[in-house]
């Protein structure tokens, strides 16, 4: 009978063991995910490492990869209830052709914009492109995108099709080949 009730002891502290490690685990794993319920929480704005770019690209594009060449990547994450995500990279033309081809698609509104144009657009002082993400920067204190600084480019704008609305903004620079993609979960 005490043998019995020793082995039902031990089973019954060995279950609550197992229990609270894969709890631990799990929150561990839920955590470090950009876009679980945990994370969305606590509400947080910050630049990301660069190692973390990548897979949180992933994640908020619905699987869509960032080309293999992007260079000087750089992004600001803000999390919370409507995740939103800017990265900036520095890329080759199969790169820029890469990205048109994968956000293009039903939604997708492609427009150009020559030197003219974006001079003009600069001398008004119209933040026409990513006016959400510029307070983002400026509440951090960084700068990823600099339109004064841009000659020229292509805008692509439009969503992913999901569960959860994704609105996509793109601009590629066509002098320099630096690629700004802004998205936004709704």
């Amino acid at each position: 009978m005490r043998k019995q009730r020793l082995c039902i002891y031990i089973v019954a502290v060995f279950i609550i063991l197992l229990g609270l490690a894969i709890t631990y685990i799990s929150i561990t794993i839920l955590w470090a995910h950009p876009l679980n319920p945990f994370y969305n929480l606590r509400p947080a704005l910050h630049e990301l490492p660069t190692k973390r770019i990548r897979p949180i690209f992933y994640n908020m594009t619905e699987q869509i990869e960032l080309p293999n060449k992007a260079d000087n990547l750089r992004a600001i994450i803000k999390s919370g209830i409507d995740p939103a995500f800017f990265v900036r990279f520095h890329t080759d033309s199969e790169g820029i052709e890469y990205i048109l081809k994968k956000f293009s698609g039903p939604t997708a509104n492609l427009k150009t914009y020559d030197a003219g144009l974006m001079k003009a657009l600069n001398e008004a002082n119209e933040a026409l492109f990513f006016y959400y993400p510029s307070r983002l920067q400026e509440k951090l204190g960084i700068c990823l995108f600099d339109q004064d600084s841009i000659e020229s480019g292509r805008l692509l704008e439009g969503s992913l099709g999901s569960m959860r609305q994704v609105w996509y903004t793109i601009f590629i620079e066509d002098k320099n080949n630096n690629v700004y993609i802004f998205i936004l979960h709704i």
